[in-house]
């Protein structure tokens, strides 16, 4: 299967959606930049579903990015 690129704003944001991707990438991506219902989605595809979730920062994300708690 391929990658698709989708805009953080145009990203699943139930876990049906999510449901089918085997893995999430966030590249630089701040928090405030995905949907609300994408980012309470996450802990349970990844939990529930047993998919990947992979998050690698940059000058957006991580520490200015909003992902603490």
């Amino acid at each position: 299967m391929l990658p698709e690129i989708v805009s953080p704003d145009a990203m699943p944001t139930d876990l049906a959606g999510l449901g089918l991707y085997e893995a999430v990438l966030l590249v630089n991506v701040p928090a405030r930049a995905l949907p609300v219902a994408a980012m309470a989605a996450l802990p349970a595809y990844v939990r529930d579903l047993g998919r990947g979730l992979l998050m690698i920062g940059g000058e957006e994300s991580f520490g200015v990015g909003g992902y603490g708690d």
